[in-house]
């Protein structure tokens, strides 16, 4: 299995993709949406092109804020990519009572699926609140389009929230969304 597949929607398709971890499900999921641009198999990833950064307050925002991002990397600056290097972090930080914008950080894990959902729970003792979020980060490897050796296929104008979701089934992790073509 490639690691992603397809299903068809109204006008627009969907993607369904996996790993054995969350970060190898978005990694596919990003192989997935290049895939419905070109033929992925004709970009040369032998180079890192770059890294970002996005962090997000939950599994669902970060799917989608991290799909935009590398939609805006392949408009803006013509980039075809094809394998990714995604590392993922949950964040729980303790909130100052004061609503100021310092905050310890005071427990992170990779094991997202499983990290309790303290955002802004009252601690009933001493009044602090928990603000929990996640973070990625992305390696991505590609190349520059190149219209002699890329056949476009097509257009993808932006990644929907219609009918995304993730899911862990006995340790493989399944990530469905849609994009707008």
């Amino acid at each position: 299995m490639s690691g992603y597949e397809y299903f068809e929607t109204m006008a627009d398709i969907g993607i369904t993709s996996y790993g054995e971890t969350l970060e190898k499900a978005f990694e596919n999921a990003g192989r997935g949406l290049f895939n419905i641009m070109v033929d992925i198999d004709k970009i040369d990833n032998k180079n890192a092109l770059g890294k970002f950064q996005i962090a997000s307050d939950d599994l669902l925002s970060l799917l989608y804020d991290y799909l935009t991002e590398l939609l805006i990397l392949h408009d803006s600056e013509f980039l075809l990519l094809s394998n990714f290097k995604i590392n993922i972090e949950s964040v729980v930080e303790e909130q100052d009572d004061d609503n100021n914008d310092e905050s310890d950080t005071i427990e992170n894990s990779n094991d997202v699926m499983n990290v309790t959902n303290m955002v802004n729970m009252d601690n009933k003792d001493s009044n602090e609140k928990f603000k929990e979020y996640y973070t990625l980060d992305c390696y991505y490897f590609g190349e520059e389009y190149d219209k002699a050796k890329h056949e476009a296929k097509e257009e993808v104008k932006a990644i929907t929230y219609h009918k995304m979701n993730i899911s862990n089934n006995e340790g493989e992790f399944k990530i469905n969304f849609i994009v707008d073509l």
